[in-house]
């Protein structure tokens, strides 16, 4: 259980800055000062110690990859690399998240999307900060009734459960389960907020739907993958409801969707630099810093997420950083040879997304898998689907001047155990980035 001053205190701040910084200026002026102070907090002999003094430029940008080899060295609890995923491990395998590494120190895995399995720790000051930050992003006013809220993830951990109290009951449901299990335990829990991946969410309307029950939820919350424009648009026309978003990764929280509907990145707790990546289109993957994360900092950590500005302002007023959308992971960029010559180019998935769903307006479920430039899988639910998608593929690759590769079409298929769903994905080849 969190501590509840940590818990107040961080819904208060959060509540406070989101009313009272309205611009630019207002909001950069208080990043600096809780970066100062996040510098100064540092051990003298911590990692990023020696450059607590110097320019900010000069400290080194790192990546997952980076970070999770130097777990030890970041860590601030002394805490081994190995001994804490084999932990980790151990909670997954066993179903049982309630223990923790040490006294109010808890531990989780990513998934390894991004293509290496990441460990996070948590302290329990942490997860109080975390609950007061999510319930004053996403609930306007602390609930006179106890919310309840059905959480569906592929695993618990602490952190998730630190919201437990008088003011929200939470229930766990596991991905890793049968999902017809979890829909039959969903209805009599009642839940007022549901927070659930894409593809489950999708799972529990048609259950609604197709058993004519009561859609009773006060607010839909997407989490944990990339919520696709069409995925978006099917629920919030069968609903009827704006659908939120959390963007919450391994390295935190990282943003959250306005009364709009609009997602802003917590820049009240996170410094954002951008690394732009598409100047035209607004895309950058985005370098952060964390004013508040002691038991692992998170200093100038490039993120393999690529997401899209969103130029035009928002109705909210927020001087927050707003998002058209989460395009997905950068290393998802699909790379075509070009005709006649031995270079390559590189596809944003967006394109293909559009070449899927342009042969057909039934086409909901779909993945695209490239194994390389020269190969190809498409997993579609209706083989009609087939040739229409082939035309548009084969149209938008020659106008382009690119290689038509060899495409093996195959039945779609999802199963929540193997993970997020992604729809579009490059495999690694060996010995390659």
């Amino acid at each position: 259980m969190v501590l509840i001053f940590d818990f107040l205190g961080s819904y208060t701040k959060t509540r406070w800055d989101m009313k009272h910084l309205r611009s630019r200026a207002q909001l950069e002026k208080v990043q600096q000062r809780r970066l100062q102070r996040l510098l100064k907090w540092l051990p003298a002999d911590h990692y990023y110690s020696a450059y607590k003094n110097g320019p900010w430029s000069q400290i080194p940008i790192s990546d997952k990859a980076h970070w999770m080899g130097n777990f030890n060295q970041v860590n601030t609890l002394g805490l081994d690399f190995d001994q804490t995923r084999n932990f980790a491990r151990h909670q997954e395998d066993t179903r049982q998240f309630d223990d923790e590494i040490r006294p109010g120190i808890s531990v989780g895995l990513s998934t390894g999307t991004s293509g290496n399995q990441g460990v996070f720790i948590t302290s329990q000051r942490e997860r109080g900060l975390w609950a007061g930050a999510i319930i004053g992003k996403l609930l306007p006013k602390i609930p006179k009734q106890q919310e309840r809220v059905a959480f569906f993830m592929r695993a618990n951990n602490n952190l998730y459960e630190s919201t437990g109290s008088r003011f929200l009951k939470f229930k766990f449901f596991d991905l890793m389960r049968d999902p017809q299990k979890n829909l039959v335990d969903l209805v009599p829990f009642d839940a007022t907020i549901l927070i659930a991946p894409p593809t489950m969410l999708l799972e529990i309307v048609r259950y609604y739907q197709e058993h004519k029950l009561d859609f009773s939820f006060k607010k839909i919350i997407s989490i944990a993958e990339t919520l696709e424009p069409e995925d978006k648009n099917w629920l919030e026309k069968e609903t009827g409801q704006i659908i939120h978003q959390v963007y919450q990764a391994t390295e935190g929280f990282l943003g959250a969707t306005c009364p709009y509907g609009t997602l802003h990145l917590n820049e009240d707790n996170l410094l954002v630099e951008k690394d732009v990546i598409d100047e035209e289109q607004h895309l950058f993957a985005p370098i952060i810093t964390d004013f508040y994360r002691h038991s692992q900092p998170l200093i100038r950590y490039r993120l393999n997420d690529v997401l899209q500005e969103k130029v035009t302002p928002c109705p909210c007023g927020s001087p927050y950083l707003a998002l058209e959308r989460i395009i997905g992971r950068e290393d998802d960029l699909l790379i075509f040879a070009q005709e006649n010559s031995q270079g390559s180019q590189k596809v944003f998935p967006d394109f293909l997304r559009k070449v899927v769903l342009e042969a057909n307006a039934n086409i909901q479920n779909y993945q695209i898998i490239q194994q390389d430039p020269h190969h190809l899988t498409i997993a579609l639910e209706d083989e009609a689907y087939q040739k229409a998608v082939m035309d548009n593929l084969i149209k938008f690759l020659q106008t382009h001047h690119l290689e038509v590769p060899a495409v093996n079409f195959v039945a779609y298929h999802y199963d929540f155990k193997n993970g997020k769903r992604r729809k579009i994905i490059r495999e690694k080849q060996k010995g390659k980035v």
